[in-house]
């Protein structure tokens, strides 16, 4: 099939497996974010590549990213058990696990292999400190598709700026240090990776005196 083939396939599968894991509104509402990713994915891929086969794979990593959101705990450590991954982060990082983990599950349902497709939704979340193009490209467009708006993330417009003015390095890293400051202000646990992706970029952030 083409690619256009194949995403709507995606989509499919997507919506399928939300659905089948929790509410149908729940599941329309992170559909409709995932396709959101896909969309900005492939908007930023064309700013910074404009390759036609690396545009293609930001945006099926876009569609895939939350792929395993719904995911329990018992899921996630029987995923990490059949492919031999240490299930290493603090239970309390659950929130990031659908990621970190949970690209396993693509390889399982829907036989994903590329490794830049799978670095993407592994790291989507709490990136890392030294991230390739694609996935700096994910991170970014999870917090700034279309369908986000101000009240939901206060830094979005300068995001969005930074981002889609080709200064995706700089997007990374002001995105690092606002998501930081959000969970200390939360009292929410800082992975450790986390705090890597923020020491690895903050050189841009001094760059550009943010």
């Amino acid at each position: 099939m083409d690619h256009l083939e194949y995403i709507e396939y995606l989509k499919k599968a997507v919506f399928t497996k939300f659905s089948s894991m929790t509410t149908f509104e729940k599941a329309e509402e992170r559909y409709n974010h995932s396709i959101g990713v896909m969309n900005m994915a492939g908007k930023m891929a064309f700013i910074y590549n404009n390759d036609e086969e690396f545009i293609k794979k930001c945006e099926i990593a876009g569609i895939l990213h939350d792929y395993a959101k719904f995911y329990s705990i018992d899921d996630f450590k029987a995923l990490t058990k059949k492919h031999n991954v240490d299930f290493n982060l603090d239970l309390e990082s659950y929130r990031v696990f659908h990621g970190y983990y949970g690209y396993l599950a693509l390889i399982d349902d829907l036989n994903i292999t590329d490794s830049d497709i799978l670095m993407a939704v592994k790291n989507h979340i709490m990136g890392r400190s030294e991230m390739t193009l694609i996935e700096e490209i994910i991170y970014v467009a999870d917090l700034i598709e279309e369908g986000r708006t101000e009240e939901e993330i206060p830094i979005l417009r300068p995001l969005r700026k930074l981002a889609l003015g080709g200064k995706l390095k700089e997007a990374v890293a002001f995105e690092s240090k606002h998501v930081i400051s959000h969970l200390i202000n939360k009292n929410i646990v800082v992975n450790s990776l986390s705090l890597d992706c923020y020491n690895g970029y903050i050189k841009y952030l001094k760059k550009e005196g943010l």
